[in-house]
C-alpha cells in the first residue's frame, strides 16, 4: 500500500475504542506517525485500518469535539530561553558552543572540520575526506513537510579566514548556503557546497561563489571580528529521483534585505540520513586548528507551508 505498516507501534484503548498507532517510512520525509483504526474480533488476531488496509486520514478519538491541532513546532523567533522542540543536533554537542542568548538570538559558534582517518575528537567535519557527515554540531529539524518554503535571518562573524556558516540541508548526501570570510579581501563569499554519498565517505565539491558580501568590523573580545548580515531561503516542494524514488527539490537563495532574492538556479534533491529522514538547519565551520572561532547569530527562522521559489 501506499502507507507501509502497520508496524512497530502499540494499541491504543479510549473509551471503548481500540486504535493503533505506528509509524510509515517516507524516505527523506522521515518516519510520519499515523493513528489506525482497529478492531479485535473475538478470537482472531486484531484487524488494522479499513478492514487490514492503512488509512491516511479518520475520525478523531473521543466523542466530544476535537480542539482543531495548532500545528508542530517548525519556526522560531529566538526569544526564549531555550530553543524550540523541533530542534536537535546530529550528535552530543558542546554546551558552550551554542546557545539562546538574552538579546534575541541563537549563537552557535564555528567549529572544525573532522577529518576522516585523523581526529574524531573535535565537533565538525570528518582527516583527508572533508564532508559534514560525521559532524554533531549541526541544529537542525526535520521536513515540516511535502512542500515549505524557510527564511532564516541572521548575522555571520569571523576572525579567521575560511570561517563560513549558514543554512543547511542534511542527509547521506547534503547541501549548503553560507557565507565564507575571505581575509584578503575582508568580505565574505556566497558560497553553496554539494556533497553527494557523504555518508559513503565522499568529497564536498568545490565551493560555487554566488556572490559577495562586505564584512563590518566590530570590537570581539581581544581581536576584532568580521560581521555581515544576511538572509537565505530554502524552498522545497516534492521531487523524485532518477530511480523514482522521493527525493524532495530544494532550491537555495540569498538576500541582503529579505526581499530582493537571488536564488541558484540548479536544484539540490534531498535524501535521507541514517534511520532518520532529511534535515535544515544551521551550520557554522572553521578550518583544523582554527585559535579564535567565528559564529552564526540566527535572529529567526521562519516556515510557511508553501513551496517553490
Amino acid at each position: 500500500t501506499d502507507i507501509n505498516g502497520p508496524h512497530q507501534g502499540g494499541w491504543v484503548r479510549r473509551g471503548d475504542r481500540d486504535w493503533f498507532v505506528h509509524f510509515c517510512d517516507k524516505g527523506p520525509y522521515g518516519r510520519i506517525v499515523y493513528l489506525e483504526p482497529m478492531t479485535w474480533p473475538k478470537g482472531e488476531w486484531p484487524v488494522m485500518g479499513d478492514n487490514g488496509e492503512p488509512v491516511a486520514s479518520g475520525e478523531m478519538p473521543g466523542s466530544a469535539p476535537q480542539k482543531p491541532f495548532g500545528g508542530l513546532a517548525v519556526s522560531d523567533e529566538f526569544d526564549a530561553v531555550a530553543p524550540g522542540l523541533q530542534w536537535q543536533f546530529l550528535g552530543k554537542s558542546d554546551d558552550l558552543k551554542a546557545w539562546c542568548t538574552p538579546y534575541g538570538f541563537f549563537r552557535l559558534y564555528s567549529t572544525p572540520y573532522v577529518l576522516r582517518g585523523k581526529s574524531h575528537a573535535s565537533l565538525s567535519l570528518s582527516g583527508s575526506v572533508r564532508n559534514l557527515w560525521e559532524t554533531p554540531n549541526l541544529m537542525v529539524q526535520k521536513f515540516p513537510s511535502e512542500s515549505f518554503t524557510a527564511v532564516l535571518k541572521a548575522q555571520v562573524g569571523a576572525k579567521v579566514d575560511g570561517e563560513e556558516a549558514g543554512l543547511i540541508v542534511q542527509g547521506s548526501s547534503y547541501a549548503r548556503i553560507g557565507l565564507a570570510f575571505r581575509e584578503k579581501t575582508k568580505t565574505f563569499d556566497v558560497v553553496y557546497v554539494e556533497c553527494r554519498d557523504a555518508d559513503k565517505g565522499k568529497d564536498e565539491d568545490k565551493p560555487v561563489v554566488l556572490g559577495t558580501v562586505p564584512a563590518n568590523v566590530i570590537a570581539a573580545g581581544i581581536r576584532s571580528a568580521n560581521v555581515a548580515e544576511i538572509y537565505f531561503r530554502l524552498s522545497v516542494v516534492p521531487g523524485q529521483d532518477k530511480k523514482g524514488n522521493l527525493a524532495p527539490t530544494c532550491v537555495f537563495a540569498w538576500s541582503l534585505d529579505g526581499e530582493k532574492w537571488n536564488a541558484r538556479p540548479e536544484a539540490f534533491l534531498a535524501r535521507e540520513g541514517k534511520w532518520i529522514g532529511a534535515t535544515f538547519g544551521l551550520y557554522a565551520v572553521c578550518e583544523p586548528d582554527t585559535k579564535d572561532r567565528g559564529w552564526i547569530d540566527a535572529d529567526y527562522l521562519r516556515v510557511t507551508e508553501e513551496g517553490g521559489n
